[in-house]
């Protein structure tokens, strides 16, 4: 069986149990490849979801579109206007395109945008600790060996290239390149590619596979193959266990690889004079995304501009207790875990 088919549903679990037991935070997930010509990474085993305090979402397996558009509507209903609430769907379930545009557009948008956020929120509890670290050195101290370890891990995860013992010796030349790449998404500039990359969540690919921004795999056997790829092409659209491990693995692309430094250079410009990130400025630093480049960042910008997703600008995950949760999921089966890891590619 591919890569890209479905995962089996997890067993109906005691919602309050769940809640109430669950402390596991979702962990660094894959890192998958989003460019042509892709490079080729090792990933890392998906760790288990649910609620945890940081950045952790409850995630619900609906059957049906229905059953997610209701629940979606129960669960948003909760956080009000400007809230996002610490609950979303593991995986996205056919028939939403036999919802009106605007619905569709609704449900898409409620179903990603926690997960986006979600992500954000475990980068930017990396960030805070990054930035610890260089005050701490600023002052004239030393880091720490735990210091240095994290330091020398968060290297190998987002694909800096140092020498550990001069990095013991000074950490300073690592830290700087590490707080360029180690920093947040704007959660309407990738809402923006997944609508546009997964078809409002429509696609095939997004169904079956949970792909929700295009990434590559080129290891035989691997993803999905599209129906016209050309006799004797290796490449195929990488699949995923579930939808926050394609968030976080498009966040993991733009922050790490090479394709991406201009992206990386005018988000941290932004920093350095003291401005949030402005996703449309960001959109530019994307034109490696596609072949099509300015008129795949255009359009990028045109589904922000037109669907108003700057609303998401800066939003932060309302945790609703475990009585509320089990109340607006009703029946609706939680999401165990994330019983399959994602395959090397």
């Amino acid at each position: 069986m591919e890569s890209g088919d479905a995962q089996p549903p997890s067993p109906l679990l005691s919602l309050r149990a769940f809640l109430k037991t669950s402390a596991v935070v979702l962990g660094l997930l894959p890192l998958f490849v989003s460019f042509s010509p892709p490079d080729r990474v090792r990933t890392e085993p998906a760790r288990g979801p649910g609620p945890g305090p940081e950045g952790g979402l409850v995630l619900f397996r609906p059957t049906s579109a229905q059953e997610l558009a209701e629940v979606l509507d129960r669960v948003w209903a909760e956080v009000g206007e400007g809230g996002v609430p610490n609950v979303a769907p593991a995986t996205l379930p056919s028939g939403l395109d036999r919802f009106p545009v605007s619905r569709r557009k609704q449900v898409f948008v409620r179903a990603v945008v926690p997960h986006v956020v979600a992500a954000n929120e475990r980068i930017r509890a990396q960030r805070d600790s990054l930035e610890a670290i260089a005050r701490n050195l600023e002052r004239g101290g030393r880091a720490s060996e735990v210091e240095l370890l994290f330091l020398l891990d968060m290297a190998r995860r987002y694909r800096v290239k140092v020498d550990p013992a001069g990095t013991r010796a000074d950490p300073r030349a690592a830290l700087n390149v590490l707080l360029q790449r180690v920093d947040v998404v704007p959660v309407p500039l990738a809402v923006a590619q997944a609508a546009l990359e997964s078809a409002w969540g429509t696609s095939r690919f997004a169904v079956e596979g949970n792909s929700l921004f295009g990434q590559w795999v080129f290891r035989a056997g691997a993803g999905m193959a599209p129906r016209n790829r050309p006799p004797g092409a290796r490449y195929a659209v990488a699949a995923f266990p579930g939808l926050a491990e394609a968030v976080d693995g498009y966040l993991r692309n733009l922050n790490a690889l090479w394709a991406y430094e201009e992206f990386r250079r005018l988000r941290a410009r932004a920093r350095a004079e003291g401005r949030r990130p402005d996703p449309r400025e960001l959109a530019w630093g994307l034109l490696p995304y596609s072949v099509r480049r300015e008129a795949y960042v255009q359009e990028v910008l045109d589904v922000m501009r037109q669907n108003r997703l700057d609303r998401y600008q800066g939003v932060r995950l309302v945790r609703l207790v475990p009585e509320r949760i089990e109340a607006v999921l009703g029946g609706t089966r939680l999401a165990s875990g994330r019983e399959t890891a994602a395959p090397d590619v």
